[in-house]
């Protein structure tokens, strides 16, 4: 499923926003309310993803993984051939 740039690009801010709006519903209701815990822990749960989402993204914009296609692989085998040309041993 493809989603459309601006969502997408928004997506850990959502989790983040989420999250603190879990967080924030657990202060408020308080600590005798009896599902304030879970309140906190999927708060929390949601901006640990917000931050790893930002972090995967941010990893992969720096760095990011070209798909091989076939004249990669071509290029590579002539790279290799004329490697071993020159000294002699297979690669």
């Amino acid at each position: 499923m493809w989603l459309p740039n601006p969502v997408y690009e928004r997506i850990s801010q959502f989790w983040l926003f989420l999250g603190l709006m879990f967080i924030g519903s657990g202060i408020y209701l308080g600590p005798d309310y009896t599902l304030s815990l879970l309140y906190f822990a999927v708060g929390f749960a949601c901006v640990i993803w917000s931050v790893c989402v930002f972090v995967m993204r941010s990893r992969h914009r720096i760095n990011p993984v070209r798909p091989r296609i076939r004249d990669d692989m071509d290029y590579e085998d002539e790279v290799e051939d004329e490697v071993e040309q020159r000294t002699g041993q297979p690669t």
